[in-house]
């Protein structure tokens, strides 16, 4: 193992490196545009030397912009780590702008996230916005989750840009579209913020998951499909469990 590598979790992939010291969006940019593949975001990490088994993660999208959560990034960088023997122990625990993540690398390159609930600054109060009508929910970063029974066809890059320029999502938002398949299976695509289309978005499965789990739309335990890889979910320790692949490049 080095010190820098590319990985990919359901399919978000990133650069991830240690102790980058980006200070400007224009370093994220030129790693992102010196990429030997395409990749979503840039990931930093170090050893938080004051608290144990803890790693202190800095994620950047690839258009520079620095990001308060990437779930996908989380469990990357908890493998990263325990690969390169940064920690002895399995479970990880990573320090992000939204809060601290605890993470564990288990069997067969799956790595697993126990995450709070997310918020409902609105409830379950649908908004309709350019005609799509979706629940704002919070995990720590924005999302509208719509759900819609034709996620193939819609054109997800132009409805994802217009959705940055609506005053309601005052910062920007991912949006997430979802079609229910049965009680244990949904399949999505997600256009995020200061990306575009991405083929996985762990966030966005949190979101889409709490906002059905609560309306009693799904069980406990679901698979959430997006084009490049499955992530599960399920309630454990009055968290939510998320576990998926993450793979090398």
């Amino acid at each position: 193992m080095d010190d820098c590598k590319y990985m990919s979790g359901a399919g978000n992939s990133f650069f991830i490196a240690t102790d980058l010291g980006i200070k400007t969006d224009i370093e994220v940019i030129a790693y992102v545009a010196d990429s030997k593949i395409d990749i979503d975001g840039v990931i930093s990490v170090s050893v938080d030397n004051e608290n144990e088994n803890t790693l202190s993660m800095e994620y950047y999208n690839s258009d520079g912009s620095r990001a308060e959560l990437c779930i996908n990034g989380v469990r990357c960088a908890s493998k990263f780590a325990y690969d390169n023997k940064y920690f002895s122990d399995s479970i990880i625990f990573v320090n992000t702008p939204s809060g601290v993540i605890e993470t564990k690398v288990e069997e067969e390159n799956i790595v697993s996230s126990l995450l709070n609930y997310p918020k409902l600054p609105n409830g379950f109060s649908e908004y309709e916005v350019l005609g799509y009508k979706g629940v704002i929910v919070d995990v720590g970063n924005p999302h509208f989750v719509i759900r819609s029974n034709n996620i193939d066809d819609i054109d997800i890059e132009k409805i994802g840009r217009e959705f940055q320029n609506i005053e309601i999502f005052s910062h920007g938002t991912n949006v997430e579209f979802y079609n229910i398949i049965d009680k244990n299976n949904v399949d999505a695509r997600v256009f995020e913020r200061g990306v575009g289309e991405t083929l996985a978005c762990g966030s966005g499965a949190v979101a889409i998951y709490y906002s059905l789990l609560n309306n009693d739309l799904v069980s406990k335990n679901i698979s959430l499909n997006y084009p490049g890889g499955k992530l599960e979910l399920k309630i454990k320790k009055n968290k939510i469990y998320l576990s998926g692949e993450i793979i090398y490049l």
